[in-house]
């Protein structure tokens, strides 16, 4: 509220906050939903005396307008805003004594209520008066007043924490130790303690100390926020960067994770090319000042090409950080290094893409009108001179960079679609306006002018939006209008609607070229190890998952309780278990539950190739894993405990009961093999699709474009309409 230099608001409490602290007030549509308000009625403030507020919007097209009037210390409304809230408010500040002389006329007599009360309707009013009157009433009859007065002699007596020998040790080790021993007790599955090394890290990290000790803390105030109060600093090496941005962001402290980025963000370029790839996706994902980024842009672009600023190596690697690919290349040396090397390896994979990547870093240097997008004829032209309509096409920043290749071919196919996608909608008549896409978490379009695809996304009330993401097949990606897993447009409907209209022979087609493709040649989402299925007999496949992973979020029966509740049916039913852990999971809890379920002769664990243990099992069961959508193609019955884009084709259980239930009926058909094969030509044709099937990739983008493109020309010829009815025109 103290930064802001207008407040746009609709019917919420926030308008007396504004009055009170006598900011500028926009409002928004207040009447037209009224009806339909749950918490106020036509004697609201917000209602009665909106003509003492603020303009009141009631069109899109008017905000602009009314944030423009309502600019600057002198807005049209100052006076009346003022003479609200003497009516509304006693007072600024000093509210003790109020609050007990209300209190004295509570118990006295008949309350006089203030206007500002009256913002909530009557019922409401009641409702929370009465839930307050309960819960006063049940914590009395716990706590007598002896023992609360015992209580607060001790609050007010009680000395500050000492410091112990272990934190005053700690306290003189190196941030980079301390980020270690973090480390390793989050693989031994100590969170506090992997906590508090990890902020003592930053205290050492000599940039900015904390303002109070951990310890300190602690014993003041043991709530979650109070790592809100510690203020956010960055490390200056790179390895601790890095750590405390993955820690922030895997623990979801976004304050904590926007101070740190500010801090970047006024660093010096040769302070903040350090762990620029992980800052640089962490601001692009939290939405940070565009402003500031671009600033923070230009100044590591100008540090790299200045030959006097750092080595070759440092300059290379800030461009290749930023997206210019093709200008990190040409500044390598003429003896070619590693570093070089893969830089080149990196721009030979994207080949034609490899401009658009270019053009789509130097995009982020400039203000959208100035943006360079190629036109449908293949002329590169700024957003402001394009008349065709513009569809954002992201790219992902680590397109250009090289790592260790775990995904079978993931980066391949992500570019193949990329490059079909691009061809089908410049061939429909688009222009594309490439843009970096640093990250995958919580990634959005630039502008919402514009139609676009993002990578790793889930629709979020922003329409006109495609989602990207590599699918659970090899070499396959989706391209959904809604997301992926159970949030794709897939995943709540049911196996009926979704196989309608296919014909068997087409849907055995497909499935040959399947199992042909993945099956026979043991293709999998990851690579695959060669060691043998373990010869227990009849068994059970439990493929587990990474526990963080956002589709964890969809389960029914967690991971860790699946796996605990098959390890007991087995040694009832006469089947083994037989589980794979996922080759990405590092989280101690897991290994703990898996080594305690081993050594009680529950399960058996194995890392053969996932082919190779779904071919041999009874039946498949998972949380959402993509395996459970490969097990389909081995036609074997797949029970699922979580939502999923394959769920339909399954036998989807949402408690322990129905998963009870589920596991009897192991040995019959649960869906029948003709059903699964035209559900997975609907799964693989028009959700997801194969790298090199580029007439499914254009079938699919022309199917989500076509809307969008009914929606450009109906504005285009609404904006011809209103320029032929404006006051000039008519003149």
């Amino acid at each position: 509220m103290e930064l802001a230099d207008v407040v746009v608001s609709d019917m919420s409490g926030a308008i007396f906050d504004s009055l009170y602290c006598r900011k500028p007030l926009v409002l928004l549509s207040l009447g037209r939903d009224l009806e339909a308000h749950a918490k106020a009625d036509p004697s609201a403030l917000e209602i009665a005396h909106t003509d003492r507020i603020g303009p009141l919007v009631l069109e899109p097209q008017d905000l602009h307008d009314a944030v423009e009037l309502m600019l600057g210390d002198n807005h049209p409304y100052t006076e009346v805003n003022e003479e609200l809230v003497r009516e509304s408010f006693v007072q600024r500040g000093g509210c003790a004594a109020i609050a007990a002389a209300g209190i004295r006329s509570f118990i006295v007599g008949e309350p006089q209520h203030h206007d500002l009360q009256a913002y909530v309707a009557s019922n409401v009013r009641t409702a929370i008066l009465g839930k307050a009157h309960d819960a006063a009433m049940r914590r009395l009859s716990t706590t007598s007043k002896a023992q609360a007065n015992s209580k607060a002699v001790k609050a007010t007596t009680r000395s500050p924490r000492k410091l112990s020998p272990v934190t005053k040790a700690l306290n003189r080790l190196p941030a980079s130790l301390l980020v270690t021993l973090a480390k390793i007790s989050h693989h031994a599955g100590m969170p506090r303690a992997e906590s508090y090394l990890y902020f003592r890290s930053r205290d050492a990290s000599g940039r900015e100390a904390a303002t109070r000790s951990l310890a300190e803390t602690s014993a003041t105030n043991k709530s979650h926020t109070t790592k809100l109060n510690i203020r956010a600093t960055v490390p200056k090496g790179a390895a601790a960067r890095q750590e405390l941005l993955r820690r922030l962001q895997d623990q979801e402290e976004f304050f904590g994770l926007g101070l740190c980025i500010e801090d970047w963000a006024r660093s010096r370029p040769d302070v903040a090319r350090r762990a620029l790839y992980q800052f640089y996706c962490a601001a692009a994902n939290l939405r940070f000042s565009r402003t500031k980024n671009r600033a923070l842009h230009n100044a590591l672009v100008a540090f790299a090409n200045d030959s006097q600023a750092g080595t070759t190596q440092v300059r290379r690697a800030i461009l290749r950080d930023l997206g210019y690919l093709s200008e990190a290349v040409a500044l390598g040396s003429s003896e070619a290094d590693e570093a070089q090397t893969k830089l080149v390896s990196a721009a030979n994979l994207l080949g034609p893409l490899a401009k658009y990547l270019d053009i789509a870093a130097a995009n982020e240097a400039t203000g959208l009108l100035g943006q360079a997008a190629i036109t449908p004829d293949g002329e590169w032209l700024p957003v402001g001179d394009i008349k065709a309509p513009i569809f954002e096409m992201s790219l992902m920043l680590g397109f250009a960079r090289i790592v260790g290749e775990e995904n079978d071919g993931a980066r391949e196919a992500m570019l193949s679609i990329t490059q079909n996608a691009v061809d089908a909608l410049r061939r429909r008549g688009w222009a594309i306006l490439p843009r970096i896409q640093a990250g995958h978490r919580g990634a959005v379009p630039i502008s919402s002018e514009f139609p676009s695809a993002t990578w790793h996304t889930t629709h979020s009330g922003v329409d006109g939006q495609i989602h990207l993401k590599v699918g659970p097949l090899n070499s396959h990606i989706i391209i959904d209008d809604r997301g992926y897993s159970g949030w794709s447009s897939l995943a709540h409907k049911p196996l009926a609607e979704i196989i309608s209209n296919i014909s068997r022979d087409e849907a055995e087609v497909q499935y040959a070229n399947l199992y042909e493709t993945l099956v026979a040649t043991g293709r999998s989402k990851y690579k695959q190890q060669t060691e043998p299925v373990p010869d227990v007999g009849k068994y059970i496949f439990y493929p587990m998952q990474v526990m963080t992973d956002t589709v964890a979020r969809l389960a029914h029966i967690n991971g860790l309780r699946l796996l605990q509740v098959l390890a007991e049916w087995g040694k009832m039913s006469g089947y083994k278990i037989i589980v794979k852990r996922h080759p990405k999971c590092t989280v101690a809890a897991v290994k703990k539950a898996i080594e305690r379920e081993q050594k009680a002769g529950s399960i058996v664990v194995s890392n053969a190739s996932i082919h190779e243990l779904i071919a041999g099992a009874e039946a498949v069961v998972a949380v959402n894993s993509g395996v459970g959508a490969e097990a389909l193609i081995h036609l074997k019955p797949v029970i699922t405990t979580g939502d999923s884009d394959y769920a339909a084709a399954t036998t989807l259980t949402r408690n322990e009961a129905e998963l009870a239930e589920a596991l009897s009926r192991i040995g019959t058909p649960l869906t029948s093999s003709e059903d699964i094969k035209r559900f997975l030509w609907t799964f693989t044709k028009r959700y997801q699709v194969h790298e090199a099937d580029r007439d499914a990739t254009f079938a699919r983008f022309g199917e989500l474009t076509g809307q969008f493109l009914k929606d450009h020309e109906r504005k285009q010829k609404n904006t011809a309409a209103n320029q032929e009815l404006s006051l000039p025109n008519l003149l």
